[in-house]
């Protein structure tokens, strides 16, 4: 039955501390689920880029900062470093940028050529220029042509005839571009006067479209066409980007082009780097009826068109394919029926849930990583017989236009864009982003890693950091290198503030924990044990424990009759300056002093830390007590007073060691039938004429390091076999 009580105590005892750190624990993960929604849902509040939301802003912000960096690292990766001083800035050149020539109109071309716009002369001229580079070796004219330039309105009849004649003479691949803006247009109503009716025609030629204008039917050869070229639900339609506005070309350029399209890239929280391949242009029909008094009514209908991104009008172009080829599925465009390295093959293209085309940067705008000439050196100079010329703007300063976005790898011309993107799907260096829900997992994952290493206290800070804050940027970085794009700084920022959250609690509980601690064993145990069971307070069981402990206890002999002849005052001093010197002992020895029982002491060792050597400590705390004690009787006598003598028993045993008392008052002691021995022992020594008395349990353990003399057998209250008890004399080994 007392075996059931100790297997019942030990097992309390283990429970407790178990349920204090799963307690911990999961105050940890709630900490994190709590950060983690707070970031998360402030970063997923809306993907479309369009929430005014604080956080959501600043948090994308400082995601596209690390889209910055892990572009400039993998773009310095690729140059190449010249022995010496120079470094050369240019990576080596793959698939279609070996091609690709930017025909730049830099601020020498405004200069010899004119203030932009420049006559169309010189557009004309370019083109007859590439157009006459035929001959019999290469009959065909492969040179493709792109202009990144709106020719919108009319000019000089002269030189617009001469630029539309050159358009259409020129037998290789020519296409433009037009503009898209996505500025609200006000709600229009059905018009029901015809005042009402002139006006909103107006409106609808200034601020959008008529779809029946020459302008937009021009370009219904490169429309799509929603319910062939898609395979969408609603839901997914409509998350194609709509416009309201449109910048179109003049209908006699449009109808001898070879390709089309929107120049629009997307911009977000301030980067420009993705491409929406496909948008949707709000255009309005207008249409006339009489009413039953004979007046006539106009009635305004919206009407959506359409269109591939140039991007994607120059892929089919460059893949021998059609606009019709196109198709449209969730997470991909593809172009049937295209040319690829001369096979015929369905070329996927993957984009986001936008339709929108991640470009992958190679180089800055000054590392000449495409190939750029001067526009006006083109007028007159030779290409190669494959070239992609994209001729677009160059040049900065009061006399160019504008045209310059921020990418990933610093500021670029909006030709230069158009160059990477292309390149990106021509040499399919697709940059794949991980799903929303892997990064969420993703980002959940690490910071419960985090939060779990936090639980564990404060000596696993540092891991829990590295974990933190490595992984993300480790796993970002590489994944990158690979053209895999996953969140870096979201699951960083995420760790942090768990890491925070996570310290704030800890100092908070762990100082709680301390002050206990020291409040319950400062009294009675070395500082440096304290000290332990600050830093590591997994080291004690407050609740219970049984474990091998040696125990002593201490008896000055006769104290009655030494105390009578001594005033109040007097014993009180006399017991502080014994009780000290006895108790400074156990403590440096590394025992726990129990409590003090009038002139009594009782002490132990191995609790409420483990110490291996607690019987040879114990021992040696004996020798020390008596050597201690034959001091204190020298001052006696130097004082006139009565030496004293003292009775010491040890005993060996597993017991049961933890807080005994009420809810308002405990003791951290011991407890059993080992106690009771070492307490036997104490007064043994009246009966030996003895200081110290050792159980035979004790001496087993650590015969080899004492000087004793064998005393007796002694009959010890519920055991059947008598017990060997020694006398101990010294110990030969100290540390």
């Amino acid at each position: 039955m007392a075996d059931e009580k100790v297997k019942e105590t030990q097992a309390e005892g283990e429970a407790k501390p178990a349920k204090k750190k799963l307690n911990k624990t999961v105050i940890m993960l709630l900490l994190c689920l709590g950060v983690i929604l707070i970031v998360l849902g402030s970063f997923y509040i809306d993907t479309e880029g369009n929430s005014r939301f604080p956080l959501n802003s600043m948090f994308h912000t400082i995601e596209q900062t690390s889209i910055t960096w892990r572009f400039g690292a993998k773009a310095l990766s690729g140059f190449h470093t010249a022995q010496g001083s120079a470094v050369v800035n240019i990576q080596e050149k793959e698939g279609i940028y070996k091609n690709i020539v930017i025909a730049g109109i830099t601020g020498e071309t405004l200069s010899q050529l004119g203030e932009w716009p420049f006559d169309r002369k010189y557009h004309a001229q370019l083109l007859n220029n590439l157009n006459s580079q035929t001959n019999q070796k290469n009959p065909v004219n492969k040179r493709f042509v792109f202009f990144d330039i709106l020719f919108g309105v009319k000019g000089d009849s002269a030189s617009d005839k001469a630029l539309y004649d050159a358009i259409k003479n020129y037998s290789g691949p020519i296409g433009e571009d037009f503009i898209l803006d996505n500025s609200s247009v006000s709600e229009i109503k059905a018009v029901d006067e015809q005042a009402m009716v002139e006006h909103e025609i107006n409106k609808l030629l200034t601020e959008s479209m008529d779809y029946m204008s020459n302008y937009v039917q021009v370009l219904k050869r490169f429309e799509l066409d929603p319910e062939k070229n898609f395979d969408l639900t609603m839901n997914e339609l409509r998350k194609i980007q709509t416009f309201d506005k449109a910048y179109l070309i003049l209908p006699e350029i449009v109808s001898n082009l070879k390709f089309c399209g929107s120049a629009n890239i997307d911009t977000q929280f301030g980067l420009s780097r993705k491409n929406p391949l496909i948008i949707r242009q709000t255009y309005y029909t207008i249409t006339y009826e009489t009413n039953s008094d004979g007046e006539l009514e106009g009635y305004l209908e919206k009407k959506y068109a359409y269109y591939p991104n140039i991007i994607l009008s120059m892929v089919v172009q460059l893949l021998d394919a059609q606009v019709s080829d196109i198709f449209v599925k969730k997470g991909k465009v593809i172009v049937k029926n295209a040319t690829y390295d001369g096979k015929k093959m369905d070329f996927e293209i993957p984009v986001d849930d936008r339709f929108r085309l991640a470009i992958n940067y190679k180089a800055t705008e000054n590392a000449e990583y495409v190939k750029i000439m001067p526009y006006h050196d083109l007028m007159n100079g030779g290409v190669s017989a494959n070239s992609v010329i994209l001729v677009g703007m160059f040049a900065k300063g009061a006399k160019a236009v504008q045209d310059v976005k921020l990418s990933p790898l610093g500021n670029m011309f909006g030709i230069l864009h158009i160059a990477y993107a292309l390149g990106t799907v021509m040499n399919r260096d697709f940059i794949i982003s991980v799903p929303h829900w892997l990064n969420i997992l993703y980002t959940i994952v690490l910071a419960s890693i985090v939060a779990l290493l936090i639980s564990r206290g404060t000596r696993f800070t540092i891991l829990a950091g590295l974990v933190g804050i490595v992984i993300p940027i480790g796993v970002g970085f590489a994944l990158f290198f690979a053209n895999i794009e996953i969140l870096t700084l979201i699951p960083l920022i995420t760790n942090a503030l768990t890491l925070i959250a996570g310290e704030i609690y800890l100092l908070l509980t762990e100082e709680k924990e301390k002050r206990f601690i020291k409040s319950t064993f400062s009294s009675y145990v070395n500082p440096e044990v304290v000290d332990i069971l600050i830093k590591h307070p997994d080291k004690m069981k407050l609740g219970g424990d049984s474990k091998e402990l040696t125990i002593m206890f201490s008896d000055i002999r006769g104290f009655t009759s030494i105390s009578e002849g001594m005033t109040p005052e007097y014993l009180i001093n006399f017991l502080n300056e014994y009780l000290t010197g006895q108790t400074d002992i156990v403590m440096e020895t590394q025992g726990t002093l129990d409590k003090y029982i009038g002139d009594a002491v009782m002490a132990f060792w191995g609790a409420p830390i483990e110490i291996a050597d607690h019987v040879l400590k114990a021992c040696q705390a004996a020798v020390k007590m008596m050597e201690a004690v034959h001091t204190f009787n020298e001052s006696r006598v130097v004082h006139g007073d009565k030496p004293i003598d003292i009775g010491i028993g040890l005993n060996t045993a597993i017991v049961n060691v933890g807080n005994v008392g009420s809810s308002t008052r405990k003791n951290y002691t011991v407890i059993g039938d080992g106690v009771n021995l070492a307490s036997r022992l104490e007064g043994t020594n009246k009966i030996y004429h003895t200081n110290i008395i050792i159980s035979e349990a004790t001496y087993e353990k650590v015969k080899d390091y004492l000087i004793v003399r064998e005393l007796d057998y002694i009959a010890v209250k519920g055991k059947k076999e008598p017990v060997k008890i020694y006398e101990l004399w010294d110990v030969k080994k100290w540390d």
